[in-house]
């Protein structure tokens, strides 16, 4: 079968592009790699400890306690703010109602403190609405009710828990949120850095050149090949030959194979405006414009 000449939407430019080469070879680029930061993710900053009764703040709420617990004492036993009698008129009616109020909230405030500071108790955390506020508004009930009894045995036991447990350290609450901040923000910047150095990494392999030319060199005398199918001397005769004559050379193809395997090369080369000549021997007066330029 005789090969037609190309289509003239097809563009051989490429092929008659210098230098001289024997064809193409398929080189695959370096596979797609993993983001080497994955192996190495941001540590979390370490904080200082300090007593978990200093973390929950039942140091505060124990000082709280003392001081409301002496005030009330000194308050009943000078002007008689908590007993029967005592002081009388509005004016002392609403302070009494003021100070019992206020002895309620240390005391609320004074068993919350001592609920986070439990070894079982969550600083920083809450547990059950009801475990939450119980215990603690009895105990603040109690403390508007007698605030010079029940304020001084909380002081009390207070400072004794502060005292035996003052090896057992935790994380600072404040610093601790804040660095679990800063880790939280150096995590999504690092799955981002990962994120896009590997799509960057992929988008090189995919948009990769995996087609090289192969080129002759001045030193070639020859280059035998052997084998293949007519379609494939097809492909490397007008691969060579064009780069040849895109090069500036001259070439004499001599086909004794009968499979017309130059036909492509010559149309592609008149397509081009490149003189070409045909002979077919014996006998064709053609053959003397073939060797006509050679010595």
């Amino acid at each position: 079968m005789r090969a037609g000449a190309p289509s003239e939407e097809i563009d051989s430019s490429p092929l008659f592009a210098a230098p001289a080469r024997w064809g193409y070879e398929y080189v695959e680029p370096p596979p797609p790699v993993q983001s080497p930061e994955r192996g190495h993710p941001p540590i979390r900053e370490q904080v200082r400890k300090i007593p978990r009764a200093q973390a929950a703040g039942l140091w505060e709420a124990t000082a709280l306690a003392a001081g409301g617990g002496i005030g009330a004492i000194i308050l009943d036993s000078e002007l008689g703010f908590f007993s029967a009698g005592g002081v009388k008129g509005i004016f002392a009616g609403a302070a009494t109602i003021a100070v019992h109020i206020l002895a309620a909230i240390i005391a609320f405030r004074a068993a919350r403190a001592w609920q986070r500071s439990s070894p079982d108790g969550q600083i920083g955390g809450e547990a059950s609405a009801v475990g939450r506020y119980l215990i603690p508004s009895i105990n603040a009930f109690g403390a508007f009710c007698v605030p010079y009894v029940v304020l001084p045995v909380e002081a009390i036991i207070g400072w004794r828990r502060i005292r035996r447990e003052r090896g057992d350290l935790v994380p600072h609450p404040g610093e601790a949120k804040r660095a679990q901040a800063e880790y939280e923000r150096s995590i999504s910047a690092w799955q981002k850095r990962i994120v896009q150095a590997e799509a960057a990494d992929l988008k090189r392999f995919e948009s990769a050149l995996v087609w090289y030319p192969v080129a002759l060199t001045d030193s070639d005398r020859m280059t035998c090949v052997f084998g293949g199918t007519p379609v494939s001397w097809t492909a490397a005769l007008t691969t060579l030959g064009a780069s040849l004559l895109g090069s500036g050379a001259q070439v004499v193809i001599g086909d004794l194979s009968r499979r017309v395997t130059a036909d492509v090369l010559c149309s592609l080369a008149r397509a081009r405006g490149i003189p070409t000549a045909e002979a077919v021997l014996p006998g064709d007066v053609a053959i003397a414009d073939l060797f006509g330029q050679m010595s």
